[in-house]
């Protein structure tokens, strides 16, 4: 007890020191710290108040790094043991490890890795904390941090979690009249917001949130396989059953969708545009999840009977990069889109709108539930992901309006359905 009760006041020592006028370099003389940089032991003795403390996982890491910035360090003060430390709790905290995720190496090289994850998010925090990041401190802006996804390396996270084959980013029109389908209908319980007499750009609200109107399904988790393209069309396809009032929202089958997709390569990639068009003609449905649940693996394609069978129509496929202020008005007036995105930094997200740190080369796909173009905060679109609701905002992104960010005009796809 003693000895927490000396780490606690350390601690708080060091909060007093970074919020007084005592200098950077006055601070490490009175730790021990010369040559701009811990040692092992100081590090130890620096970092006891936090490795024992009970907060959050971020919460440890930015006020660490918070602290060592004051200090003048930065990430620097990063040390092995403090992050086995951070490691520990990671595991305590359930991460799974090794036989979950179908790792052959063991628990040292996991911690490794996490201690080479530590340094990249620690390197974002402290360009947040000395707003040199591209954001330049907007408010709102994503946070990075200690994610479960922390034991992968970067190479490990994009074979297991991104797909390598989201290629179509043309975006070419497909639907029939090659012609914006008419709003008639598609989501007929569109008047929950509006009646359909005044669906148009002048009435577009500036916040829409498909959630509130209980046409979108619960977050999933897409594992291991890169099935993330058949998740995105699939989560289309259940809040257009939905809206369409064709019966109670309802989970379809990702599973049939990986497997008996022509063209597709199951968890090793496919295309959001061509699968949506693949199940619009030819007797071609999607079945109910309890008919077909998903096992996150290929599996040979099964015919399935019974339950309701929903087909898409009225396909729309877009490159909106030169008129993505327009696609507020699309998602308002057709509903959740599925999109092609850039992902490969989303192994650190937390939470907050991603303003920067991404790129425009495809690699991933979601569904777009809703945006906010409020002028309070930086307009954003509200994105679902299938990584389970333990990542991110309970399963959630915010991705920023009007920058193609992430790449997410490349690739826009709606569509209506329809039922046998």
């Amino acid at each position: 007890m003693a000895w927490q009760q000396r780490n606690l006041l350390l601690a708080l020592i060091i909060v007093f020191l970074c919020h007084s006028g005592v200098t950077a370099s006055r601070h490490r003389r009175l730790f021990g710290i010369d040559n701009e940089h811990l040692t092992e032991e100081n590090s130890r003795q620096f970092h006891a108040g936090i490795c024992n403390a009970s907060l959050p996982l971020n919460d440890h890491l930015y006020q660490l790094i918070g602290w060592c910035t004051k200090l003048g360090l930065g990430r620097r003060c990063l040390s092995h043991g403090v992050a086995a430390c951070l490691f520990k709790k990671y595991i305590d905290l359930g991460a799974k490890i090794d036989a979950a995720d179908g790792l052959a190496s063991g628990l040292s090289k996991r911690q490794q890795i996490f201690w080479e994850n530590l340094q990249t998010v620690a390197t974002l925090i402290e360009a947040r904390l000395l707003g040199k990041e591209p954001s330049g401190g907007i408010k709102g802006a994503a946070r990075y941090g200690i994610t479960k996804f922390m034991h992968l390396s970067p190479t490990e996270f994009r074979e297991r979690y991104l797909s390598s084959l989201i290629v179509n980013a043309s975006a070419t029109k497909v639907n029939n009249e090659g012609t914006e389908p008419k709003i008639d209908g598609l989501r007929k319980k569109r008047s929950d917001f509006v009646s359909p007499d005044v669906l148009s750009f002048e009435a577009r609200p500036n916040r829409i949130d498909w959630r509130d109107s209980k046409d979108v399904t619960k977050v999933k988790n897409q594992g291991a396989c890169g099935a993330c393209w058949a998740f995105a069309v699939t989560e289309v396809a259940e809040s257009e059953f939905a809206a369409g009032a064709y019966g109670p929202l309802t989970d379809l089958s990702v599973q049939q969708v990986t497997d008996c997709t022509s063209g597709s390569a199951g968890c090793g990639g496919g295309d959001i545009c061509h699968t949506a068009s693949y199940y619009s003609g030819g007797g071609k449905r999607i079945v109910q999840d309890s008919l077909y649940p998903y096992v996150g693996k290929n599996e040979p394609c099964r015919q399935v009977t019974g339950g309701y069978q929903v087909g898409t129509t009225n396909v729309l496929c877009r490159n909106m990069v030169s008129n993505e202020d327009a696609l507020p008005d699309h998602l308002w007036r057709r509903g959740t889109a599925a999109v092609a995105v850039d992902g490969h930094m989303w192994q650190y997200y937390v939470d907050g709108t991603i303003v920067h740190n991404c790129d425009t080369q495809l690699n991933h796909a979601v569904q777009i539930v809703g945006y906010d173009l409020t002028s309070d905060i930086v307009p954003f679109y509200l994105v679902r992901n299938s990584w389970g609701s333990d990542w991110g905002m309970s399963g959630y992104l915010q991705i920023a309006q009007g920058l193609n960010m992430c790449g997410i005009a490349k690739q826009v796809v709606t569509f209506g359905v329809s039922t046998d």
